[in-house]
């Protein structure tokens, strides 16, 4: 996948740290992790969710979204127009749920209106977390819909996120915003030419760059901290 091919870091990336969500207390997540902004993987935070259980189901996504008018993309989720929206179609939901089952599709990507409130109910809480503050920018709960894609680079600017994973994997690569080459690096990051040209990171003063990856199975979480 080329938003994490193509970044030469990535190759000798150090692993968050991973956490079980059966040991983790709230003392531990929040002096450890959210104070000293350090993501972490916890496994297993959400396996009791009733989303882990439905949204495996087509139809069952189909019966409660299916009516929303959406964007199907075939490719990945980028930031910039010019790679966005070729290919994109307009449908519904039902629709482009069919589109990423079928055996055909090899790549998908779903433009969704905002959250999918009808799938709201099939969220829980964190066993070793129980409050957290309003989000400044982002909503409390969206969803992302892929089919072998992923989101290119981007910055979490001000609210803390979970992302959890509820059907399928993936990888996360992650570079904390506090380094030398961060003005830089966001160039390269919003124009997307990493795609095409690898060499553009060559420039670069690797000095104080620690980049970082996670492996999300079905029921983990990533915490994601601010400044990201």
């Amino acid at each position: 996948m080329p938003v994490l091919d193509n970044i030469a870091g990535m190759k000798n990336a150090a692993n968050v740290a991973v956490l079980d969500a059966d040991d983790l207390t709230e003392e531990v997540f929040l002096g450890e992790h959210v104070a000293n902004s350090r993501p972490c993987l916890v496994k297993g935070a959400i396996r009791h969710w009733p989303a882990m259980r439905n949204w495996r189901s087509p139809d069952y996504l189909k019966d409660r979204c299916g009516h929303h008018n959406v964007f199907f993309y075939p490719h990945e989720n980028h930031v910039t127009p010019d790679r966005m929206l070729p290919g994109r179609t307009a449908m519904n939901f039902a629709r482009a749920i069919d589109f990423l089952h079928d055996d055909e599709t090899e790549v998908g990507t779903l433009g969704l209106p905002g959250e999918l409130s009808a799938l709201r109910p099939d969220l829980g809480r964190f066993a070793f977390f129980s409050r957290a503050e309003p989000a400044l920018l982002v909503p409390p709960a969206r969803q992302f819909v892929y089919r072998n894609a992923g989101t290119a680079w981007h910055y979490h600017a001000f609210d803390e996120t979970f992302m959890c994973q509820a059907v399928g994997s993936k990888k996360v690569g992650l570079l904390s915003t506090d380094n030398p080459s961060n003005k830089a690096l966001c160039d390269i990051f919003f124009r997307e030419n990493y795609y095409d040209d690898p060499s553009v990171f060559d420039a670069l003063d690797e000095t104080g760059l620690s980049w970082f990856s996670a492996n999300l199975e079905q029921g983990d979480a990533l915490y994601i901290p601010p400044l990201w």
